[in-house]
């Protein structure tokens, strides 16, 4: 970028020529969505830029949005990105602010006989994932399971993440004899 003065001569005659160059082309901004919990805040314009580049090579981005943490929901994203030569593009994305409201997930609690009087592990196979927090721990209470008699009984597991959202879920238990 700049003016550049080239001087020729062909016989004898002496030409000058001034070539300007321009950058006349905005930074190319690729966005991406962002989605959030409630108690949590994004770190900056940055969560949202997947990339920036411009021949310049020096490019300035700016978060233009002031964002409503309050709300939950979806809002807009705008943000600039404008090169050393004053070259500028905005583009919008979307920020989605929610609630934890889901309990973790069991696995492995299907229905399942045992033999009467056996020592059974409750726990065996089964776990309890939170979509946030992962792994969570959880309690089976068996004190409506009889395993000295036969009959089908419903052991009951509960799990609760770190913000307290709580899963319960029966399983079956038949008890042959």
């Amino acid at each position: 970028v700049g003016e550049y003065e080239i001087v020729s001569e062909i016989n004898g005659v002496q030409e000058t020529v001034t070539i300007v160059i321009k950058d006349t082309k905005a930074p190319d901004l690729k966005l991406k969505k962002v989605t959030i919990y409630d108690d949590e805040k994004v770190d900056g314009k940055n969560d949202f830029i997947e990339s920036v580049k411009d021949a310049s090579g020096d490019v300035k981005t700016t978060l233009k949005t002031e964002i409503d943490y309050s709300k939950i929901g979806t809002q807009d994203i705008v943000i600039e990105a404008e090169d050393k030569y004053g070259n500028k593009v905005e583009k919008t994305t979307t920020l989605t602010i929610r609630k934890d409201t889901d309990g973790p997930v069991f696995y492995g609690v299907s229905s399942m006989s045992v033999t009467k009087n056996s020592s059974v592990n409750f726990k065996r196979g089964v776990s309890a994932v939170d979509a946030r927090d992962g792994s969570c721990s959880f309690t089976v209470d068996t004190s409506n399971v009889n395993l000295s008699k036969a009959g089908t009984y419903y052991a009951k597991y509960t799990a609760k993440d770190k913000k307290g959202n709580t899963t319960t879920v029966n399983r079956k238990v038949t008890v042959n004899h």
